[in-house]
């Protein structure tokens, strides 16, 4: 099933990983595309609207994690 969560969600999950981030960080970085292949931003009247995928950001912070599991 496919799961979506806040930018702010997504932001404490790495934040627990130890990157030091912020929700403007992460909102800029999908603004960009490319930057985080686990979520995205789209944009409508005049805002943006963001998605994070929680599978691939898990996927993307096991492939980067110094910890064996």
């Amino acid at each position: 099933m496919l799961k979506i969560i806040k930018v702010k969600d997504a932001v404490t999950r790495l934040r627990e990983c130890g990157m030091d981030t912020n929700v403007q960080r992460v909102e800029a970085a999908l603004r960009q595309g490319g930057i985080y292949p686990w979520g995205a931003a789209i944009h409508m009247d005049k805002q943006y609207v963001y998605e994070v995928y929680s599978v691939l950001l898990e996927r993307w912070i096991q492939e980067r994690s110094d910890v064996i599991s």
